[in-house]
C-alpha cells in the first residue's frame, strides 16, 4: 500500500500519510533552493542555526551541517558563548518556551530558566552569560512601543538580573561607531527584509528569505554561507497524521450525501451517512486548496500549485480520473474562493491582487470583473455572489471615498455597474433565490476605526440588512409591512 498522501478513515479518526516535497535523508544544498535555515548564531568557527524545529551547526565557510539538538520540542534562537564552548538557545521540550544551554560539540542540554513566562535566547554578555528577553516583569516602555524585557544570567546561576536596553527588528544592516556616535548602513539591501543578524568574531551572520549570509567586519564583504544537511530528518519521512482537527473550508454537496474539506493539501469528501472518506487528490509535494462542488453535484472544482503556478483544477467527485486545469495566469498570485455559477459554467474567484475574475468552464477562457483600488482587503479574498440566471456577478469593493459600494457586472455586456450610493459603507450582496431583489449589509457610522498605524482603535460600527429592489414593476419587500 502507498503511503503517499492516503486517507484512511475511521469512525473516530481522519488520518493522512504525508511525505514533504524536496525532503529526503540525502544532503541538501543551499544553492538548489532555500531551505529555511533560521535564526543564526556566529562563534570564530561555526555557524549555528535552526531548520525543522531543531539546532545544527557548519563551519562558517560552509558545508556538511550536524544537528545538535534532537528533542520533542521546537529549538530556536541558537547563539554561541563568547568562547565558542556553548550554544544558548530557546526551546518548548518542556511544554514552555525556556533557555536552555549545550556544549558546541553536542552532550546533554542544561535548562537554565523555569519561570512560567516566555524566555527567549537573545545572546550572551562578554562575560559569559546569558542575555534572554522575558515578559516575566511584564512589557517594558522602549522605542519599539513595547517589547518584553531583558535578563542576563550565569549558566551556573540560579537568579537573572534584569537590564534595560531597546530592541530592534531589522530590516537592512547597520553599525553603530561607539566613539562617534555615527549610524552607518553595512550593506546595501535591495531584497527583502534581513532577519535575526547576531555579532561573532570579526563577522555578522544574518537570515535572509531563509538562506544565511555571513557579513565581514573588516573588508565588507558579504556572500551567501554554502550549508548541506545530513541526518535523519524525521519530519520529512511519510508518515500517518491526523488531521481530523485541521479540516478547513468545507462545503456540502448540491445533494446533501456528501461534504467536500481541505485537510493538509489534499482535497477529501466524507459522506453524510454511509461509506467512506474519499481523498480525490492524492498528490505529494502539492497543495490543492479551496474546494467548490459544481451544481450537478459531478465536479469538484480546487486551486492547486502543481508545476509551481497556482491553477484551478475542475475533477469527478469519485477521484477516479485525471483533472482537468485552467491556467489562471500570473505565477504570484494567490486565489481565493472558487464559485460555481447556478448553470454550471462559469466559476468566479478572487486572487490576493484584489482581483475578482470568473473563468469559462468549457473554454478556459478567464476574464477579469473588477478590482479593487485599494487592493486587497483583509480575510480571504473578495466576497461575491452569482445570480440566479448566471448572468451576474454581485460584489463589494471600496471607492473614491474609501467607503465600499455594492456593484453588479452583466457578464453579457462585459460592464460593472454600482447600486449603492456610496455614502455608507455597503458590503457582502447577495440575490435572492428569485433574482428579483439584492441582499446586503451596510453601515452608515463607519470611518477610521483602524489602520496600520494603530493610531486610531476600533470604535462600535452599526451594520442593518438592506435590500434593492431590481425591476421598477417590483414592489419593496417590505411594503406590505409598512401598508399595515
Amino acid at each position: 500500500m502507498s503511503v503517499k498522501s492516503f486517507f484512511r478513515v475511521f469512525p473516530w479518526l481522519l488520518s493522512v500519510a504525508v511525505t514533504l516535497p524536496g525532503t529526503s535523508t540525502l544532503a541538501h544544498a543551499q544553492s538548489a533552493a532555500p531551505l529555511l535555515f533560521r535564526q543564526p548564531g556566529l562563534s570564530a568557527n561555526d555557524i549555528c542555526f535552526t531548520f525543522a524545529g531543531d539546532i545544527w551547526v557548519v563551519p562558517r565557510a560552509g558545508g556538511a551541517a550536524r544537528r545538535l539538538t534532537a528533542s520533542a520540542g521546537s529549538e530556536t534562537g541558537c547563539k554561541f558563548s563568547p568562547d565558542g564552548k556553548w550554544v544558548a538557545y530557546t526551546s518548548t521540550a518542556n511544554g514552555n518556551a525556556d533557555v536552555y544551554v549545550i556544549g558546541a560539540t553536542g552532550g546533554v542540554p542544561k535548562r537554565l530558566t523555569w519561570h512560567p513566562g516566555n524566555d527567549v535566547v537573545r545572546g550572551w554578555t562578554p562575560d559569559g552569560k546569558v542575555l534572554y528577553m522575558s515578559d516575566r516583569e511584564g512589557i517594558a516602555i522602549t522605542a519599539a512601543l513595547g517589547a518584553p524585557r531583558l535578563f542576563v544570567e550565569a549558566i551556573d546561576g540560579v537568579k537573572p538580573e534584569r537590564i534595560d536596553l531597546p530592541t530592534v527588528w531589522p530590516t537592512s544592516l547597520y553599525s553603530y561607531d561607539t566613539k562617534s556616535k555615527q549610524v552607518a548602513r553595512r550593506i546595501n539591501n535591495t531584497g527583502l527584509d534581513i532577519k535575526n543578524a547576531s555579532a561573532g568574531p570579526g563577522a555578522i551572520v544574518y537570515e535572509q528569505f531563509g538562506g544565511i549570509r555571513i557579513h565581514d567586519l573588516t573588508s565588507g564583504a558579504d556572500a551567501a554561507v554554502p550549508i548541506h544537511l545530513e541526518g535523519e530528518l524525521t519530519e520529512a519521512q511519510p508518515r500517518w497524521v491526523p488531521v481530523g482537527d485541521r479540516l478547513q473550508h468545507a462545503v456540502i454537496s448540491p445533494t446533501g450525501v456528501r461534504a467536500a474539506f481541505e485537510a493538509r493539501g489534499e482535497i477529501i469528501t466524507v459522506p453524510a451517512k454511509k461509506g467512506d472518506a474519499r481523498d480525490i487528490t492524492r498528490t505529494v509535494g502539492v497543495t490543492e486548496r479551496f474546494p467548490s462542488w459544481s451544481p450537478d453535484g459531478q465536479t469538484l472544482a480546487y486551486f492547486s500549485d502543481a508545476g509551481g503556478a497556482y491553477h484551478l483544477e475542475l475533477r469527478g467527485q469519485t477521484g477516479l480520473a485525471e483533472p482537468r486545469t485552467i491556467k489562471l495566469g500570473d505565477d504570484d498570485t494567490y486565489y481565493y474562493l472558487p464559485v460555481w455559477s447556478p448553470d454550471g459554467k462559469h466559476i468566479g474567484y478572487s486572487n490576493s491582487r484584489g482581483e475578482l475574475w470568473y473563468a469559462d468552464v468549457a473554454s478556459g477562457k478567464t476574464t477579469r470583473v473588477d478590482a479593487d483600488p485599494l487592493g486587497p482587503q483583509f480575510g480571504q479574498g473578495t466576497p461575491f455572489a452569482w445570480s440566479p440566471d448566471s448572468r451576474w456577478i454581485t460584489y463589494g469593493r471600496s471607492i473614491k471615498n474609501r467607503l465600499n459600494a455594492v456593484f453588479v457586472y452583466d457578464l453579457q455586456r462585459a460592464a460593472a455597474t454600482q447600486v449603492t450610493d456610496g455614502l455608507s459603507d455597503a458590503s457582502n450582496p447577495v440575490f435572492d433565490a428569485s433574482g428579483k431583489y439584492l441582499y446586503f449589509v451596510a453601515s452608515t457610522d463607519a470611518g477610521p476605526a483602524s489602520d496600520f498605524s494603530m493610531t486610531t482603535y476600533d470604535h462600535p460600527i452599526t451594520r442593518s440588512l438592506y435590500a434593492i429592489v431590481l425591476r421598477k414593476d417590483l414592489p419593496s419587500p417590505l411594503a406590505a409591512l409598512f401598508a399595515n
